[in-house]
């Protein structure tokens, strides 16, 4: 069992675990997708910004130099090479025929392979792959020249811009982690009541094969699957404690049925050894009846409606009531002798009923069983017949001995309930004899009623129709 429970615990740990990574996973994939996003975009923005700044910073540079050589001071080149320098540009300035008239010298500590090749010329060369060059045609007085303006593109950048741009970077990294940390709790805080749950239901689940269903499921039904998953888990143990108590009703019920006709074989039986009777053809014949009867029962336990024992199967056949009547005197005699009882039938004679016939029997040996218990000795037990309508007749079981208290009247029909004189006078009852009967009669369109208890009399009334089909 110890095994078990930690090979649960592993897997709720394996459940756990999945559903932290898949959510960590799906975390890691959508922000990435977005700080790719957004570090496209924000470069894209920057370098539209540069080049806007860039574009700036060589129309200036291009105004300031068209106004020096406006000037014509003997110092020109001068006045624009020291320009260029504080500007970060390297100017080179050619004739119309291309004859360079003017350099400001290196780029940056970078060699321009000397005055005679043109910026044009080494922007191509894959050491000076970093320069960018542009070409300007600008007019002074009548002279006109193309003016190139060569730059490191690294230079481009002040620390300003640097840092910024590695501000940025910074702060999505650090937003990237800390988003990350943020989804691996979130993440857990959300896991931890599914696997909680989830070990529950495992629970649950593992009561219910021990034959548990009484234990109580508590989840958080904070989602909607495990909530449908607690109410089927739920749904399964009602229904399967309803059939264990279903089983349980039946196995007594089963039970109580057979060890009546085994009784009344037993004393019979014993009848004949004691030399009370004689084994005569009609004695055995009513043994034979109980012996129909048990294999009856034994077959109907085999269909799956006697589960039910409110759906009790009926063989309804016709026969004669007061042969019925005369056959069960016959068979009690011998268990009836044994506490000197009398048994007498009477009443107006009724005929033929259609009916089953071993359930009335049932009912009938389960009245006559509690009369022979709880009568006094040397008394009668009196079964007396009646038709109170046309179509429905009536059998009073009647016996003197214990009372039935007015307090036990209403519980006398449920299972298992036993009065307080019945417990002394019989210790091993079951309480279930009057319970069956009660159902049976149910059963057969009919009631079974306690009509009076006293001193006098203890009186039952089993009320049928005449013809169990017609009533159905």
């Amino acid at each position: 069992m110890e095994s078990a429970t930690i090979l649960e615990r592993s897997d709720h740990m394996k459940l756990k675990n999945k559903l932290v990574l898949g959510s960590m996973g799906l975390v890691i994939v959508t922000l990435t997708l977005v700080l790719i996003i957004f570090i496209i975009m924000i470069n894209s923005q920057f370098n539209g910004y540069l080049d806007q700044i860039k574009e700036n910073h060589r129309s200036r540079v291009i105004e300031e130099i068209t106004q020096i050589l406006q000037e014509e001071s003997e110092n020109s080149f001068e006045d624009i090479s020291l320009y260029a320098a504080m500007n970060g540009f390297h100017v080179e300035l050619l004739s119309k025929e291309g004859d360079i008239l003017f350099t400001s010298g290196s780029l940056n500590g970078h060699g321009m392979m000397g005055r005679e090749v043109s910026l044009l010329q080494i922007q191509n060369m894959p050491m000076y792959a970093d320069v960018e060059v542009t070409s300007h045609l600008i007019t002074s007085g009548q002279e006109e020249y193309l003016l190139n303006l060569g730059f490191m593109a690294d230079d481009s950048l002040s620390s300003e811009a640097r840092q910024f741009v590695k501000t940025i970077y910074i702060t999505a990294g650090i937003t990237f982690l800390l988003a990350l940390i943020l989804a691996y709790f979130v993440s857990i805080k959300l896991a931890k009541p599914i696997s909680a749950d989830m070990r529950a239901i495992e629970d649950k689940a593992g009561q219910i094969t021990q034959g548990d269903y009484t234990g109580r499921l508590e989840t958080s039904e904070s989602i909607e699957e495990i909530k449908s998953l607690h109410l089927s888990i739920e749904d399964m143990a009602t229904t399967l404690h309803e059939q264990e108590s279903l089983r349980k009703d039946l196995l007594e019920t089963v039970s109580h049925e057979v060890k009546t006709p085994l009784t009344v074989l037993r004393s019979q039986v014993e009848s004949f050894l004691d030399g009370v009777y004689e084994p005569d053809q009609l004695r055995l014949e009513k043994c034979l009846d109980e012996i129909q009867r048990l294999e009856l029962l034994m077959e109907r336990m085999e269909d799956a409606q006697i589960l039910d024992k409110h759906k009790y199967l009926l063989d309804n056949t016709e026969f004669s009531l007061e042969e019925e009547l005369e056959a069960i005197g016959i068979i009690l005699a011998p268990q009836l002798t044994k506490k000197n009882l009398e048994i007498q039938i009477k009443g107006q004679a009724i005929g033929n009923i259609i009916h089953d016939r071993f359930k009335l029997r049932q009912i009938l040996y389960n009245l006559l069983s509690n009369a022979y218990k709880f009568s006094d000795p040397g008394t009668a037990v009196t079964i007396e017949k009646s038709q109170p309508k046309d179509h429905v007749f009536q059998i009073r079981v009647i016996n003197r001995g214990i009372v039935i208290g007015e307090e036990d009247m209403d519980k006398i029909f449920e299972s298992h309930y036993r009065s307080q004189a019945a417990l002394q006078a019989d210790p091993y009852g079951k309480g279930l004899g009057l319970n069956i009967s009660k159902n049976l009669a149910d059963r057969m369109k009919g009631q079974l009623d306690l009509v009076s208890s006293d001193e006098e009399a203890t009186v039952f009334a089993l009320e049928l129709p005449i013809s169990a089909i017609e009533k159905e």
